[in-house]
């Protein structure tokens, strides 16, 4: 049996115990493992594809199938709601609940992590740091951060970077970063970085109503194209985010600090998902 608490997707658990009895025994397809757990192949399928949800009693029936302990079935349960959130405040309440597992390996590998996104300004009094010095002078440490945060909000960020050892004390006991830049390859959920965009997010409103046009940068522009031309702007993104990232790095003096938001996002169904007729005549002679 895998380790359930090693997972942050129910689906991935359940193809890899079938994956894992297959080893085992070879003969053991998907419609027997179906018939297993009190279901037929195609609703599996379905499962597994992501193309159909599972309810609460088929999540049970499913760890008394597969014979989980209550503790594991609790976990199990967690995950499937965490996994089916329709909302951001109902994912982050699974996910709380999914890491007080004491055995759960989602809190050994990203807790922390979890904890660094939680809050906007952590990130930024990191990125001040490495411009301004500081020991324990938290408020104009907090005062150095637009909007401002309070002195105990500053330190309560200073003690969480030190924990993360995403900071350090050089030899004159001021704080300083230990890389210029966070590596981008942490282990952290999509909730940890849900957290962190809307709150970035919400900053950006906010900058609307402070500072000058020449310290920002806030435009929109709304496109229709086709799904080759969105991925081909996806990895245009991607390749100018790597660009913008390099140029950091090698800024030998910087002076202040910025978010760098790219937002890009549907605000309408596709073509083909629109009611029947509702397409003008241009429109369907160019699809004909």
């Amino acid at each position: 049996m895998p380790d359930i608490y090693a997972y942050s997707d129910y689906r991935k658990f359940i193809a890899d115990i079938h994956a894992e009895k297959k080893e085992v025994n070879s003969r053991f397809s998907l419609r027997t493992f179906a018939r297993v757990i009190g279901c037929d192949t195609a609703h599996l399928t379905r499962i597994l594809k992501g193309t159909t949800n599972i309810s609460l009693d088929f999540a049970a029936a499913f760890s008394e199938a597969v014979k989980l302990t209550k503790k594991q079935s609790e976990f199990f349960a967690a995950l499937v709601r965490y996994n089916q959130a329709k909302t951001h405040e109902d994912k982050k309440k699974f996910f709380e609940r999914l890491i007080s597992f004491k055995d759960s390996s989602i809190k050994v590998v990203s807790a922390d992590q979890y904890e660094f996104y939680d809050k906007w300004y952590y990130s930024a009094v990191r990125t001040v740091l490495g411009m301004y010095r500081c020991k324990d002078n938290y408020r104009e440490l907090g005062e150095c951060i637009i909007p401002a945060i309070s002195p105990i909000e500053a330190k309560k960020a200073l003690d969480l970077l030190l924990r993360l050892s995403f900071i350090t004390l050089d030899d004159n006991g001021y704080y300083i970063p230990i890389e210029p830049l966070i590596k981008n390859d942490l282990l952290v959920s999509t909730i940890e970085i849900n957290n962190f965009m809307i709150a970035s997010l919400d900053r950006a409103k906010q900058a609307l109503d402070f500072g000058t046009r020449e310290d920002r940068v806030l435009s929109t522009t709304t496109l229709a194209v086709s799904k080759a031309t969105f991925d081909k702007i996806k990895d245009e993104l991607r390749d100018f985010r790597m660009r913008i990232l390099s140029l950091a790095k090698e800024d030998a003096d910087p002076t202040r600090a910025y978010d760098f938001n790219f937002q890009v996002f549907p605000i309408s169904r596709t073509i083909d998902a629109l009611p029947q007729g509702s397409l003008s005549r241009a429109t369907e002679e160019a699809l004909a």
